[in-house]
């Protein structure tokens, strides 16, 4: 069986530091959406997969998910800010 050096220490406290941090400086900015507003979704999404790729925004959620109608299925999702795009 294999031993760990005795300086070895756990990186779990380095990894809690990181996640309890509210948000880096270098964090981008959310866009945010109004009701109307036209969307596309994220390729790495289940919805842009299927082909419901565009929507328009019908409102957004106290938590800050966004309630998208896709055209091609007529189905009401709802979307991290971060999935979707504002189309012009």
């Amino acid at each position: 069986m294999r031993t760990l050096p005795t300086d070895w220490t756990h990186p779990a406290p380095v990894i809690v530091a990181l996640l309890d941090d509210p948000a880096p400086a270098d964090s981008p900015e959310l866009p945010a959406f109004d009701p109307g507003d036209r969307v596309e979704t994220h390729p790495g999404t289940d919805a842009w997969m299927r082909g419901d790729r565009y929507g328009n925004v019908v409102r957004t959620l106290r938590s800050g998910m966004v309630l998208v109608a896709l055209d091609r299925s007529g189905r009401t999702i709802r979307f991290h800010p971060s999935r979707i795009l504002p189309v012009d």
